[in-house]
C-alpha cells in the first residue's frame, strides 16, 4: 500500500508540475534574497523597477489569451471551431508589442525623468521584443493548460528563474540590467521552441472575422478584469516607487518578494485547476453550482491562510538573518494581510467567468483600481504615511471588491439575504484570526505574530483534516482536474 502511494505520487502529473513551481518558487526567493543583499536596497530598487516595468507591458495583453482559454474549454467538443480560435488568437497577439514601442519613441521625443531615476537607459529596443516573447509564451499557457500539457507550462515558468539564479552570481551593479534582460531573453526563446517543438497545435486555420471578434470583444472585458486586477496591486508599487527614495522601495520589494511567494504556493495550483473550474461552474443548476463554489472556497482559502499564517511566523525569524532589511517585517505582515483578503474572491469570480460575466467582473476591477489609486494617494500625500503603510490602501480595496464580487454572485444564484452575503464576504472562522493578526500587525507587535496561527487551526481543524483527504484524492487520481 505504502508503495503503491509512493508510485501515484512520483507519477502524478499535478505533483509533478507543483513540486517544479515549488521549486522553482524557492530558487527565485533564494536569488532575489542573495541579489537583495548583494545589491543593497539602491540596487535592488532598480532590479525591482525594472522587473515591474516588464511586468506592465506584459499585462498589457487585450485578454487575447485569457479569451483563448475559455473559449476552447466551452467549445471542447467542436475541434475545428477550437482550432480556429487558436489560429486567430495567434494572429491578433503580435500588435500588441506596438504599445511598448510607442513608448519608446515618446521617451525619445519627450524624455521621461521617471525612467532616468532607474537608469534604464537605451534598453527599450530589447523590452519590447521580450514584451513580445512574454505575450506568445502567455498564449501558449493558457492552450496548453487546457489541454493538459503541463510538462512544457512547468518548463515556461521554470526557466527563468533557473538562469537568474545561475546568473546573480556575477550579478553587480555595472551589468544589473544586461544580465537581467538575457535572462528573460534567453528563456523566453528557449520557451516557445518548447512549445512549438510538440506539434499538436493546428495553425494552419485563416484568418476569421468573427472568431477575431469574439476573441477580442470577450478579451477587452477580461482584459480589463485581469489588468485593472493586476494593476492594483502595481500601481500601489509604482507609486511607491514615485514618490519615495530608491531605497525605500527596495525595501517594500523586499517585503512584497517574501509575502507573494507564500500566496504563489497556492496560486500555482489554481493557475491548473482554473480550465476544471470553468467546466463546474458553468450552468442554470443554481443549487448543484452553489454547493460547489462552496466546497471550492472551503477548500481553497482555508489551504491558503494556513499557508500564509505559517509563512507569517517562519518570516519573523527569516529576516532576522538580514540585518539591511529587519524593519522590512512590519511592512511583509501588511502585505500578506493584503493579499490574504484577495483570495476571498476565489470561487464566486470563476463562477462569473464561467456564466459570461466578465463584463461584471470587468466593471468592478476598473472602480477597485481607482479606488486603490484614490487611497494609496491620500495615505502619500495628505496622511504623509511612510510607505509600509501605502499597502492599507489597496488591503481596502480589496475588501470593497470581494464584497462586490460576492454579493453580484448571490443575487444571480438568488441567494438573498443580508447575512447570508455577510457570512460569504467574511465567515466567522476568517474574520477572528485575520483581525487579531491585522491588529498585531498595525501595533508592531510582531514577536508575538504567532499566535494568529494557533487561533486559525482550532478553528479550523475539520476543514483543514478535509482539504487533506481532498489533496489525498487528488494523488490517487490526478485526472479529475482534467476538462471532459
Amino acid at each position: 500500500m505504502f508503495f503503491h502511494l509512493v508510485k501515484n505520487i512520483f507519477s502524478n502529473k499535478i505533483f509533478g508540475y507543483l513540486s517544479t513551481r515549488y521549486i522553482t518558487y524557492f530558487i527565485s526567493f533564494i536569488s532575489s534574497m542573495y541579489i537583495a543583499v548583494k545589491l543593497g536596497p539602491y540596487y535592488f530598487g532598480i532590479w525591482a523597477f525594472i522587473n515591474l516595468l516588464i511586468a506592465v507591458f506584459s499585462n498589457i495583453h487585450f485578454g487575447i489569451a485569457n479569451a483563448a482559454n475559455i473559449l476552447l474549454v466551452q467549445n471542447k467538443n467542436n475541434q475545428q471551431k477550437c482550432d480556429l480560435y487558436v489560429s486567430n488568437a495567434f494572429m491578433l497577439i503580435f500588435p500588441l508589442s506596438l504599445i511598448p514601442l510607442a513608448v519608446f519613441f515618446y521617451d525619445k521625443v519627450f524624455p521621461i525623468s521617471y525612467f532616468e531615476k532607474y537608469h534604464l537607459g537605451s534598453f527599450f529596443i530589447p523590452l519590447v521584443f521580450i514584451i513580445l516573447l512574454i505575450h506568445l509564451n502567455t498564449l501558449f499557457s493558457n492552450i496548453f493548460r487546457v489541454k493538459n500539457k503541463i510538462f512544457e507550462v512547468a518548463f515556461n515558468q521554470t526557466i527563468l528563474p533557473v538562469l537568474i539564479f545561475l546568473l546573480m552570481f556575477f550579478i553587480n551593479s555595472k551589468n544589473l540590467v544586461i544580465l537581467m534582460f538575457a535572462a528573460y531573453l534567453v528563456a523566453n526563446i528557449l520557451s516557445i521552441y518548447v512549445y512549438s517543438r510538440t506539434k499538436f497545435l493546428s495553425l494552419k486555420s485563416p484568418f476569421d472575422v468573427n472568431a477575431s471578434k469574439e476573441i477580442i470583444f470577450k478579451g477587452f472585458y477580461l482584459f480589463i478584469y485581469n489588468a485593472c486586477f493586476y494593476f492594483i496591486i502595481l500601481s500601489t508599487k509604482t507609486l511607491i516607487s514615485y514618490n519615495y527614495s530608491v531605497q525605500d522601495f527596495g525595501y517594500f520589494s523586499f517585503a512584497f518578494t517574501i509575502a507573494n511567494a507564500s500566496f504563489l504556493l497556492i496560486d500555482s495550483f489554481m493557475f491548473l485547476i482554473f480550465p476544471k473550474t470553468i467546466q463546474m461552474f458553468k450552468g442554470e443548476n443554481f443549487d448543484d453550482i452553489k454547493m460547489k463554489i462552496k466546497s471550492f472556497r472551503e477548500k481553497y482559502i482555508v489551504t491558503i491562510q494556513a499557508v500564509i499564517y505559517s509563512a507569517m511566523s517562519v518570516c519573523f525569524i527569516f529576516v532576522q538573518f538580514f540585518e539591511q532589511y529587519k524593519n522590512s517585517y512590519f511592512s511583509l505582515v501588511l502585505i500578506m494581510m493584503t493579499l490574504m483578503l484577495y483570495s476571498n474572491s476565489s470561487g464566486y469570480v470563476n463562477y462569473l467567468l464561467a456564466n459570461n460575466y466578465e463584463k461584471t467582473i470587468a466593471l468592478f476591477s476598473s472602480i477597485a483600481l481607482l479606488i486603490n489609486i484614490s487611497f494609496v494617494l491620500i495615505l502619500i500625500k495628505l496622511f504623509k504615511f511612510s510607505f509600509e503603510y501605502c499597502i492599507l490602501g489597496t488591503m481596502v480595496t480589496y475588501f470593497f471588491y470581494t464584497g462586490a464580487i460576492i454579493i453580484f454572485s448571490l443575487n444571480t444564484l438568488r441567494t438573498k439575504g443580508f447575512f447570508n452575503m455577510l457570512k460569504e464576504i467574511f465567515p466567522v472562522n476568517i474574520f477572528i484570526p485575520f483581525g487579531l493578526a491585522l491588529f498585531l500587525g498595525l501595533i508592531n507587535s510582531v514577536h508575538i505574530v504567532w499566535v494568529p496561527l494557533v487561533f486559525y487551526i482550532i478553528i479550523n481543524k475539520y476543514r483543514i483534516i478535509n482539504v487533506v483527504k481532498t489533496m489525498k484524492k487528488l494523488i490517487l487520481n490526478p485526472n479529475l482536474i482534467n476538462v471532459e
